[in-house]
């Protein structure tokens, strides 16, 4: 690729992180703020903290576990189209949510149905930021992107606060649903595809299976020849998905992988939590209501902060070292807000609590582009989506199920605690193995050399 065609991709990267800015701000923040229906939904429906957590938990979950299904996708359809239908499906799910009078129906629609919906956007974004972009551009770029959405959750927590005691949580979705339809499905159009990716669509698989037989020489042979091209290309994509499954048999063997997997599990059960719990929480310690909404409001304000400060600092500092800072800043903060509850302590720590959602939003993505091998960048995406998706899905149940009991969220955020504590301890065995890798490649290197000369 000669420098004008790089320094035009680098460009359209750029492009790309400004649209996602708009399209993650639709997509993501509804359930940013979901934390604030929390109580609502509870008291209506007559639902438990499990069962009310686990709604967005859910939400969560698929909001990564689909990345399979989308990684899949992309491989018919474009990136950009994939995200039009991701944000299409988002705004239609958190409407028909309003309509639910019961936790499974919440549960299959604003859960399983909003969670993947976003997935569709999410994962082909991050794909098309890291096609286009080098390495030490990408932690910016996508802190940009996901800046998006801390900024529209600010103001969706000053509407909530204003809207929620005077039309209800079901007026509050549908007007969710419109803001989302309004800002995400257009910015989706600006999603560009990397040029250098070549993709068959469904289309055009079905008419390669349905071959007519030609009625004279002339279009025998340009039949001959389409036929030709087209057993060519379906080789190709043969021995490309030989490849993908190679891939990702050799990654799930590697025992770094696996550390990598729990070093992002074992947080993210911790920050499902601060997310989807941390207003039940407040409730539960009797903070009062303006006290409530000023702590509320600053954690998407320096979520902000942290989203843009991580992309500047990450230029200089070792990705998972920031990683590994992060993980232990949160096993002290987890612990301050358990046992000194009082509410300078508390703001400390909600802003704390937004600075560190904004780093974990971004940080892990660039973290396992380096730890996995370069060529596969797009299952080092999925991988930690799926890590995501796990903690996500399974981190409010013990702590739900510890409120319904003990009427109390202490041993929880112990718990909490101690999943920041592992995940640092396993990103620190991961730099130590990646380390000693590094070393041995490059004594293997120097005697290659030195048997050559």
């Amino acid at each position: 690729m000669s420098v004008r065609d790089s320094v035009r991709l680098v460009n359209r990267g750029w492009i790309v992180s400004a649209a996602s800015f708009l399209v993650f701000g639709g997509v993501l923040s509804p359930m940013t703020v979901y934390g604030r229906l929390f109580v609502d939904i509870e008291t209506e429906l007559g639902t438990t903290a499990v069962q009310t957590g686990w709604i967005a938990s859910m939400t969560w979950g698929m909001c990564f576990f689909g990345s399979p299904i989308s990684e899949r996708l992309e491989k018919y359809i474009s990136y950009r189209s994939l995200t039009v239908i991701g944000s299409s499906l988002t705004a239609l799910t958190i409407f028909l949510s309003s309509l639910m009078d019961s936790f499974p129906g919440l549960l299959v629609l604003y859960g399983i149905g909003y969670g993947t919906a976003s997935n569709f956007v999410i994962h082909s974004v991050m794909c098309v930021i890291f096609e286009h972009l080098p390495h030490r551009h990408r932690i910016l770029a996508s802190g940009i992107a996901f800046s998006g959405s801390s900024l529209a959750t600010i103001g969706l927590v000053v509407a909530y606060e204003k809207l929620l005691p005077v039309i209800g949580w079901r007026f509050v979705l549908r007007l969710t649903s419109f803001f989302t339809a309004l800002v995400a499905v257009p910015a989706s159009f600006l999603i560009s595809e990397p040029p250098h990716r070549r993709r068959t669509s469904i289309l055009n698989k079905l008419r390669s299976d349905k071959k007519t037989p030609p009625n004279n020489t002339e279009s025998n042979s340009s039949h001959a020849t389409v036929d030709k091209h087209q057993n060519e290309e379906s080789q190709t994509h043969e021995a490309d998905d030989g490849l993908k499954t190679e891939t990702w048999t050799t990654l799930l063997k590697a025992p770094m992988t696996w550390l990598f997997f729990f070093a992002i599990f074992l947080p993210t059960m911790t920050w499902s939590v601060y997310w989807i719990n941390i207003v039940s929480y407040f409730d539960s310690i009797h903070v009062t209501e303006a006290c409530l909404n000023n702590l509320l409001t600053v954690q998407p304000i320096f979520e902000l902060i942290g989203k843009i400060g991580i992309g500047i600092i990450a230029e200089s500092v070792p990705h998972c070292t920031l990683l590994i800072c992060h993980n232990l800043l949160f096993f002290v903060t987890t612990l301050l807000i358990t046992f000194v509850p009082v509410y300078k302590v508390l703001l400390l720590c909600s802003i704390l609590i937004g600075t560190g959602r904004g780093i974990y939003n971004v940080l892990p993505y660039s973290v396992s582009t380096q730890i996995l091998p370069d060529h596969v960048n797009d299952k080092a995406i999925t991988l930690t989506m799926i890590a995501y998706g796990f903690g996500f899905t399974f981190g409010t149940l013990p702590a739900g199920a510890i409120y319904d009991v003990t009427g109390s969220y202490t041993y929880a955020f112990v718990l909490n605690a101690g999943w920041c504590l592992i995940g640092a301890i396993l990103l620190l065995c991961v730099e130590v193995l990646r380390s000693f890798r590094n070393n041995e490649a490059a004594a293997i290197d120097q005697s290659c050399q030195a048997t050559s000369v």
